[in-house]
């Protein structure tokens, strides 16, 4: 499994990783001696905002993303592990070439983040969120990413569909390109759809709607207005006669 990273994780991963990188001596083993997919014993050397590094016994520390730390949704890293903890871990991806490991804590069978049955049911959604101002942002944090958008948690247990469409003022061509999971946005609770007990988010800055021409609905009621004459002065000419009538 790829772990999937921001591109301020990535540089920030790189640096790190140099940093962790340990003389080979006899207690620590090549990476090609582990095993993908292999759980091992390990202890949390430091902690990142955007995971931890666990010592297994290999020439470089392995990375646990945020996202891999538990079955559910990880809000604060200290809550879940602290530096000296011993842990087991399975080995999810090993890259040779960028000298890199990363590590899982999720059970095995564990549903994707954000939609699995740890989440609060539908009806669970409160108030404060139902009726939320369109035009507020609020924190919230990726938590999968599909074809068709993003699902974004916004409070324990809350999460909403940020369409593909509302990712950006520019056009998207892959959510999965645009946001990763675990990546911290900004978003606007933009609709609650009471049937499907869902809400829907947008990370695109608010708006105010074009003011609507009232003169539209005018002219469906009035013949082509001659020249020199409104189609409102029209339509009060039409009402004018009928009265008159």
């Amino acid at each position: 499994m790829m772990l999937q990273v921001s591109k301020e994780e990535a540089t920030a991963l790189q640096k790190t990783s140099i940093k962790k990188s340990r003389p080979k001596g006899k207690d620590k083993k090549p990476m090609s001696e582990f095993t993908l997919g292999s759980m091992v014993s390990g202890k949390v050397v430091s902690i990142m905002p955007y995971g931890a590094f666990v010592d297994i016994g290999a020439t470089t520390d392995g990375l646990v993303h945020v996202s891999q730390l538990a079955d559910d949704f990880v809000k604060d890293i200290a809550t879940v592990v602290a530096v000296g903890d011993d842990v087991q871990v399975r080995i999810t991806e090993i890259n040779i070439q960028t000298n890199k490991i990363a590590l899982s804590m999720r059970s095995e069978n564990a549903k994707p983040v954000g939609g699995g049955a740890a989440r609060k049911s539908k009806s669970e959604v409160p108030d404060e969120f139902k009726n939320a101002d369109d035009k507020v942002f609020i924190d919230g944090t990726v938590a999968s990413v599909t074809e068709y958008g993003a699902f974004i948690t916004v409070a324990e247990g809350v999460d909403g569909l940020c369409h593909v469409s509302q990712l950006s003022e520019d056009r998207v061509e892959s959510a999965q390109k645009f946001v990763k999971i675990g990546q911290k946005v900004q978003v606007r609770i933009i609709q609650w759809d009471k049937s499907k007990k869902r809400l829907s988010l947008s990370m695109k800055a608010w708006t105010e709607a074009p003011a609507r021409d009232e003169t539209e609905d005018i002219k469906q009621f009035v013949d082509e207005a001659p020249e020199g004459k409104t189609a409102f002065e029209m339509a009060w000419e039409k009402a004018q006669s009928k009265v008159s009538a």
